[in-house]
């Protein structure tokens, strides 16, 4: 592998001009499975090997930093309580955390249900799997008159007896609906087939925002709203479930399904006040419903790809609503408004994940001395690059027209440099010198078509 920078300038002298200390936003607790013995959880040197014991002593108002590892056993988060996972030990700031959501599990085990959360609670970059419920329901996550945000999440393998294989939100039984707002979330695989658990998601008696999940792969119904439930969906494809997409929206139930896509679900695309629905027509002359798909998304299934990446041409790129509540990244760490497939258009995919023309990827454990990989991963090949390089994120970025969010900041010491083209890899020499605890932040920009691209935002801390 070799170096596309200029003769006169090296990867170690730009570090050398380039890093500097990122500076510490202190959290109130942290956990790590990998530390030997639980601490006081006030660093991450005492960070507490379980997230149960976070939980107990944390207040509403306060947030846990979770460690990348697998964390076992049912999770209650409090009212007001934020849970952000992803991290790595020693990290300062969130935009440390590698993007995605498949480093920090919780997991059920098969045995019990995996969370329930209170109102103004965040969960965030977490994977929720294997939760198992009984009869009242919620596998993954249950909410019982609470409104927590979910966000960058993914579920995948949860089952119940009851309803919401994966989510359950339900009235508290005395007149209090559930209220989640869930975004950039992917539900996958929940439910099994056969006697018992219905819907992977299912909202009950109470209000829900969804914006950008994916629902792929579940066994019955995708998404189920009923008994006087107003219900917002926006931006989200339902695919490939073994029941409908959505279902049994009844009489007494309001909502708007604005800007989705459905394809292969088995029984039919919607069920709606007892009628099935599976013609993009029809489904787009329901009073709740405008603008909606139905066509096939292209998605490239992996087992390495979770949630899937989707093809330049899918009819999932920027085919989404252009929300001003949007988050401003994907579940991937992408700009949530890219040109991803390079036409001149800037626009919102549907989905949890945004097409990107460039992403980086940085592999090696990033200490002084070491030796780096900077891959520059993209589903178009050779496309020529640029990157930027500077020492921390900017607080909200600045949006360049049609090329996406450019996130670096840039009021401190930033340099442009000619790259490798996409596909390419390229060695990355850490200084000796270069003290533990400071960082370089990268920002690849791909040019292709008639446009140009930024990829996600790489903060690189030297551990």
């Amino acid at each position: 592998m070799s170096s596309p920078l200029p003769m006169s300038l090296t990867f170690c002298s730009l570090f050398a001009l380039l890093a500097s200390s990122a500076p510490l936003e202190a959290q109130d607790y942290y956990v790590d499975a990998a530390v030997a013995r639980s601490g006081t959880g006030k660093t991450w040197g005492q960070a507490f090997k379980t997230l149960q014991g976070a939980l107990k002593v944390v207040r509403s108002g306060q947030e846990i930093w979770v460690a990348r590892g697998t964390y076992s056993g049912g999770f209650a988060v409090g009212a007001g309580v934020r849970v952000r996972g992803n991290f790595r030990s020693g990290d300062t700031r969130p935009s440390h955390r590698l993007p995605g959501a498949s480093g920090t599990m919780l997991n059920g085990g098969g045995k019990v249900r995996v969370l329930t959360a209170g109102t103004g609670a965040l969960l965030e970059s977490l994977q929720i799997l294997n939760g198992k419920a009984g009869k009242g329901g919620g596998g993954g996550l249950l909410c019982v008159g609470t409104a927590p945000i979910v966000r960058d999440c993914i579920f995948r393998g949860n089952h119940t007896t009851g309803r919401g294989t994966a989510l359950y939100a339900v009235d508290n039984g005395k007149g209090v609906p559930s209220n989640p707002l869930i975004e950039n979330c992917y539900f996958l695989g929940n439910g099994v087939l056969g006697p018992g658990g219905i819907h992977a998601i299912d909202i009950c008696k109470s209000k829900a925002t969804f914006r950008n999940i994916g629902v792929h792969l579940n066994a019955d119904n995708g998404l189920h709203f009923h008994q006087a439930s107003t219900v917002v969906i926006q931006n989200s494809y339902f695919v490939g479930n073994t029941g409908r997409g959505i279902c049994h929206i009844d009489k007494a139930s309001k909502g708007r399904i604005e800007n989705c896509l459905f394809s292969k679900n088995r029984a039919s695309n919607m069920h709606y006040q007892g009628k099935e629905f599976r013609s993009q027509a029809g489904i787009n002359k329901l009073p709740m419903a405008k603008n909606n798909i139905v066509a096939d998304p292209m998605l490239k299934v992996t087992s390495s790809s979770i949630p899937p990446l989707f093809a330049n041409r899918s009819p999932l790129v920027d085919a989404g609503q252009s929300l001003s509540a949007l988050p401003a990244i994907d579940l991937e760490g992408n700009g949530r408004i890219l040109d991803g497939n390079l036409d001149g258009r800037l626009g919102v995919d549907i989905g949890p994940v945004e097409l990107s023309a460039t992403h980086i990827e940085i592999a090696g454990l990033p200490k002084p001395g070491a030796r780096l990989v900077v891959t520059i991963a993209s589903q178009q090949p050779k496309l020529p690059t640029i990157m930027a390089i500077g020492t921390g994120p900017a607080k909200k970025g600045i949006l360049f027209v049609p090329w996406g969010l450019f996130r670096i900041d840039a009021t401190r010491f930033l340099l442009f440099t000619p790259w490798g083209k996409t596909g390419s890899m390229s060695a990355l020499q850490v200084p000796r010198t270069l003290p533990s605890g400071t960082s370089v932040s990268f920002q690849n920009l791909a040019f292709g078509g008639r446009s140009a691209n930024f990829s996600n935002l790489y903060d690189l801390r030297i551990r």
